[in-house]
């Protein structure tokens, strides 16, 4: 009996050493049992490892494992003790329930504290330390000698000592934690000290015992360790040190962990009366060749001896022999994205030329979310397996957002961004639709729950509906069309309402959600919500969803999804399970249940299995490692990886452990972090070595997240007493002669196409030819089948990089458009504004989705509707605005809100008292406008003919419309709408004057119609004429609604009340242009010969009578050139859109151009520092319009008569 510590670094095959013994000792004495005790991750490997060595050994090719049994401590127990009852044992996900309970209920009691207590982070924080006082059997008196109470309240935490009260407070929890786990009388948390008190009892000296793969052990772990010394056969440590090192008796800092571990054993085995005793290394075989065996050596020599790195080069001959071989290998790219792609060439090139499998291959880096997300990509891209070893955090997982979203909807009382995440979950469905769409299959009827969602989505934002709104199934929904069919996302139109489907969902949603979580909340125990929950994921199709996805995963090949939905979910039924266990009985709120779930769920982290045998595994290279492969790639290797500077997250600092240390009997342990972590460093980069026994690759890249990097001191040591060569890796550099090109040797296509298309690039942009090998790259990717057109015009895109399609063909024009067209005015304009806004707006009809709230466009609908509503009164009772007084005027308006509040578009103008205020403005301008119209008609009564008068929609429209051949075959229909025509109705003659409201002060302009960008008051005033034929026009005008205010100033002070009308009047007279002659307009408006300035239209007059130049009048003979032009700008607009004219060309001057603001912007990438020739310049003078207008109407009658002769050109 007795401990026996099998010394020798990392180099020796140590556990063939100890293998042969035990199966020597198994043929003397069969009977003889032996457990070969290994971390708890390591078991599986190691059985594998075993096995393996002992079919070798005794030339078989099965083998199997009987009386040597691999197990962990805690396995340990359950083979001795397995006759003995056994108890419940509790996970991490049951300890962070138990911690968040306790701060919940201690909230009263602790005040440092205080404020972390509702930080996931701080209890996630307590249960790393409380596990590490329990591994190392520290007590709560440990922590402190003052208790939480012996701190009176009335102390000033300013004044007291923070330290003490610290500690204090830690020491009340991690007692209240010990009391709970004594309550609850967990195995798991007594396993060890359940299995020293059956050590110290038995008799096990047939037994063997051997201890590999650890460095440290907790003070539990060492009791065991040296209560199977005492009574078992014998206990052999294999413990990773250098004999040397404990010959002298002198700290090491390689092995800081081991010799710590190794003295403590020692002392304590001595203090007990154990055998101790230490087994040289010599005998036993290396398990490195002699490349790794100098390398470790040159390590200790260069590394650990600083003054050795001063001596000459030739005192390390052997390190420049390594750099002969072919064994280590150095490679420096850019980026991650460079190296990793060089790794997987690498890969791809060991496995095809070379004859390696996959699984011969590893890849290691100690920041592995530095290549997560790269890492897929580029491999599946050389088609390379391989499975990333890495522990993925459960709340990442869409279960956890599930779980809470459903948190925040009890919590926050349905708030809508909360509805909105919740019902857009993949993992639950709220409906069935097959009795709506029995014609769709199982892929058709999962799209048309998502195009349904969307809509359901947008009615929630639109009318921004939450609590009760959405729940209480009395609260009415409304819709603007009641009756509009649903149309599937296949476009067809549905026998039934969209409204009818919304309302469907919203009842799913209410009975499958909000009725079940109301009747959870109901419950008051542990078990019942526990109970009452599972059945809401059930009722909820979770596990259905989740097979679903699994399902489909596996048909696509990725087996990762499925392995993973069956973990987590796993993972949440153990949570549910052990939160049963703890607090079954217990009285419990639906919220305290769901503080729990998330609580141990918060941390809570899971592997992937690996799906095949035959992959590329990629891990940490911390991780223990218990087989070696032939090849290793280290990636990452910079001076950030190795040594990783320690973030010191415990709740304890450096003085507050030694502090504790003092006060611990000799059974137990609280270590100091800080003081092995040099060690631990070094440690890890001599191991690094001894990651593969045939072939290392070490890489790094020098840009990290903006971050310039350089080789871990420890390899760039290496690197230079070596004299290595440090491979540049770029995207030019292929590794290959151009005579042995093929895809090969560069990888496979996609893998080639980013790194070519780059160094075509830099070629370009340095205007340097183009390297004889990248064109040879060219030329194979050419043959490439079905890949050459591709290729082409991905070449042709590295020099157009902001440049956006002039063209679309003609045929999705008229598939996007019709053939048939109606276009507004507005629409054109657009167009002519740019082509590409157009056809983003209006062809492929995106838009922002719209709350219903009082935002300009609103706010426009709501005045004109009251207009046209003040309008037709007047129009039902015959007369003007002119016979109504101020009174009788405000009361017809005040009756007209009353009744728009009434309206579905404008109930959201009540909904809240920012709403209100907003209202109330916008009323005080519609009250303003208004009487300023009632003004203009005492200086010129007018009678309003039509208002709100649509032309172009259906044949029943008031108001005729224009109709044009375009050359597709097809027609063009312009549309619109009339805010007002008035007619002033003199004895002799009746004219007419076409009014349009507009929010801004706009400016009828001249230039601006000759390109297009305005022509609706044209329009509106032919469609007028054409409406009214013996009428003679008076003008078209732009009329501002919303007009600003003025400072009262002295020259306003002292104007009597006419004085302030008529200034008033002058500051707000009608943009636009005249028609009649001056003498004409001066008999129908009063007060204008008197002030020689029209008080209504934007003329002023001479003093004999006529206009000024700068006045907009407009002739007959100019307003006929006007009107045809504009005639022809809409047939040129519509044959441009039916052609596929598409061009990005703004105007330099319209800086509100859709596509040069968001959100289109992120479409069109607009950047006027790269594309400021795509602007358009306005080239022509105001007073050359009309003759260039009538030129080139002049010049479209000759091509007309052309056409009509037979004439071509």
């Amino acid at each position: 009996m007795g401990l026996h510590v099998i010394s020798g670094d990392d180099r020796y095959d140590k556990r063939s050493h100890i293998l042969d013994q035990l199966f020597d000792q198994l043929k003397q004495d069969p009977d003889c049992q032996i457990y070969y005790i290994v971390p708890e991750h390591s078991k599986f490997e190691m059985e594998a490892v075993i096995l393996d060595y002992q079919c070798q050994k005794f030339n078989k090719n099965s083998a199997s494992l009987m009386a040597l049994q691999v197990a962990s401590f805690s396995r340990l127990a359950w083979f001795l003790m397995r006759d003995q009852k056994s108890k419940q044992s509790v996970s991490d996900l049951g300890l962070a329930m138990i911690i968040q309970t306790i701060l919940r209920q201690s909230k009263d009691q602790i005040r440092l504290f205080r404020r972390q207590i509702k930080h996931p982070a701080f209890a996630e924080q307590l249960l790393v330390l409380f596990k590490e006082l329990l591994e190392g059997n520290v007590t709560a008196s440990d922590l402190s000698e003052d208790q939480l109470e012996g701190l009176t309240e009335d102390t000033d935490p300013r004044t007291a000592d923070l330290e003490d009260l610290k500690l204090a407070e830690l020491r009340y929890i991690y007692q209240a934690f010990l009391d709970e786990l004594m309550r609850l009388d967990f195995q798991n948390f007594q396993l060890l000290n359940d299995l020293n008190d059956y050590l110290k009892n038995s008799n096990l000296s047939n037994t063997v015992i051997v201890i590999d793969q650890y460095d440290f052990f907790s003070s539990q772990e060492m009791q065991v360790v040296l209560n199977l010394a005492k009574c078992c056969k014998t206990v052999w440590l294999a413990l990773a040190v250098d004999e040397e090192i404990l010959k002298s008796k002198q700290s090491s800092r390689l092995y800081s962990l081991a010799c710590h571990t190794y003295n403590r054993l020692r002392t304590l085995s001595y203090s007990l009366g154990i055998d101790f005793a230490t087994e040289s290394p010599e005998g036993i075989s290396y398990l490195a060749n002699s490349d790794q065996c100098v390398l470790l050596d040159s390590f200790k020599q260069l590394i650990l001896d600083h003054r050795s790195y001063s001596s000459p080069m030739n005192e390390l001959p052997d390190l420049r022999k390594v750099k002969e071989s072919s064994f280590c290998h150095f490679s420096q790219a850019a980026s991650l994205e460079e190296e990793l792609r060089y790794v997987a060439n690498q890969i791809h090139d060991l496995v095809v030329h070379q004859g390696y499998r996959y699984r011969d291959i590893q890849v290691f880096a100690r920041h592995m979310d530095h290549y997560q997300a790269i890492i897929d990509p580029i491999f599946q891209a050389n088609k390379i397996p391989y499975f990333f070893d890495h522990a993925l955090s459960m709340k990442n997982h869409r279960l956890y957002e599930l779980i809470i979203m459903l948190a925040s909807l009890d919590r926050y009382q349905w708030q809508l961004e909360d509805i909105q995440q919740f019902i857009k979950s993949p993992l639950i469905r709220l409906m069935d639709l097959e009795p709506y769409f029995s014609d769709f299959t199982e892929e058709e009827l999962e799209r048309e729950y998502r195009h349904l969602l969307a809509q359901v989505d947008n009615y929630l934002y639109t009318h921004q509906l939450s609590g009760y709104q959405v729940y209480q199934l009395d609260y009415p929904w409304y819709f603007a069309n009641i009756e509009q069919a649903y149309i599937d996302h296949q476009g067809k139109s549905r026998p039934f309402a969209q409204a009818s489907l919304i309302e469907a969902f919203r009842e799913g949603l209410v009975t499958r959600v909000f009725n079940n979580m109301k009747h959870l909340s109901q419950k008051t125990s542990g078990e019942a919500l526990a109970t009452g929950f599972y059945h809401l994921l059930q009722q909820l199709t979770v596990t259905d969803q989740l097979r679903e996805s699994s399902v489909v995963a596996v048909k696509r090949g990725d087996q990762g999804v499925f392995r993973q939905n069956e973990q987590v979910w796993q993972l949440l039924m153990d949570a549910i399970q052990e939160f049963h266990m703890i607090y079954g009985q217990n009285s419990m709120t639906l919220e305290e249940f769901f503080l729990n779930l998330q609580a141990a769920l918060e941390g809570a982290s899971f592997h992937i299995i690996p799906p095949t045998l035959d992959q590329v595994r990629f891990s940490n290279f911390i991780s223990p490692q218990v087989q070696t492969p032939k090849i290793a790639f280290l990636v990452g290797m910079d001076q950030d990886a190795l040594p990783l500077i320690p973030q010191d997250s415990s709740l304890l600092t450096r003085e507050e452990r030694a502090k504790i240390a003092d006060r611990l009997l000799p059974y137990q342990q609280l270590i100091q972090p800080v003081n092995f972590y040099q060690g631990f460093e070094l440690l890890q980069a001599y191991r690094l070595f001894l990651k593969a026994n045939q072939r290392l690759y070490f890489s790094m890249a020098q840009t990290v997240q903006n971050k310039v990097l350089d080789w871990s001191p420890y390899l760039k040591t290496i690197i230079q007493r070596g004299d290595f060569d440090v491979k540049i890796i770029s995207v030019m550099n292929w590794q290959t002669k151009e005579k042995d090109i093929n895809l090969d040797t560069i990888g496979q296509y996609p893998m080639t196409l980013a790194p070519i298309l780059r160094s075509l690039r830099v070629s370009y942009e340095t205007a340097s030819p183009i390297e004889s090998l990248s064109q040879s790259i060219v030329y194979l990717l050419q043959s490439h089948p079905f890949e050459k057109e591709r290729l082409e015009s991905f070449i042709q895109g590295l020099f157009r990089f902001y440049h956006l399609p002039d063209r679309i063909d003609s045929d999705l024009a008229l598939a996007l458009y019709g053939k048939n067209m109606s276009l507004s005015v507005s629409q054109v304009e657009q167009y002519y504004q740019d082509p590409f806004s157009h056809f983003l707006l209006y062809g492929l009809r995106l838009k922002e989705r719209r709350i219903a709230q009082i935002d300009p466009m609103s706010a426009g609908d709501f005045l004109h509707f009251s207009l046209d509503q003040l309008a037709k009164s007047l129009q039902d009772q015959a007369i003007s605005l002119a016979d109504l007084n101020s009174k009788d005027l405000d009361q017809r308006l005040h009756d007209i809100i009353a009744t728009s509040l009434s309206q579905q578009d404008f109930r959201s103008f009540n909904q809240d008292t920012i709403s209100q205020a907003v209202f109330k403005q916008l009323q005080e301008q519609l009250f303003a406008f208004v009487h300023l119209i009632h003004q203009q008609n005492e200086q010129l009564p007018a009678r309003i003919l039509i208002s709100e008068g649509q032309f172009g929609r259906s044949k029943n429209d008031l108001l005729p419309s224009f109709s044009y051949s375009l050359e597709s075959g097809g027609e063009l229909f312009i549309r619109g709408k009339i805010d007002r025509i008035d007619l002033i109705d003199q004895i002799n003659q009746a004219y007419l004057q076409v009014i349009d409201y507009k929010s801004s002060n706009k400016q009828f302009n001249l230039v601006d119609s000759f390109y297009g960008l305005d022509l609706q008051i044209l329009t509106y005033l032919a469609v007028a004429l054409k409406k009214y034929p013996r009428a003679r026009s008076l003008g078209a005008f732009y009329q501002p609604i919303l007009q600003g205010y003025r400072r009262a100033d002295k020259s306003i002070a002292q104007l009597d009340s006419e004085g302030l009308k008529t200034a008033f009047l002058k500051e707000r007279r009608l943009n636009g242009f005249v028609t009649l002659p001056s003498d004409v307009l001066l008999d129908l408006e009063k007060g204008a010969s008197l002030s020689k300035q029209s008080l209504i239209y934007p003329v002023r007059y001479k003093k004999d009578g006529t206009y000024y130049s700068g006045s907009p009048y407009f002739d007959s003979s100019q307003v006929k050139t006007l009107l045809a032009y504009t005639h022809w700008m809409f047939k040129k607009a519509a044959d441009q859109i039916q052609a596929g004219h598409i061009e990005f060309a703004p105007f330099i001057d319209a800086p509100y151009t859709p596509s040069l603001r968001r959100p289109y912007r992120l479409i069109t990438g607009f950047d006027a520092s790269q594309s400021y020739s795509a602007y358009r310049q306005k080239g022509i003078d105001k007073k050359a319009v009309l003759k260039a207008m009538e030129d080139q109407l002049t010049h479209l009658k000759l091509q007309r008569k052309e056409k009509s002769d037979g004439i071509t050109d």
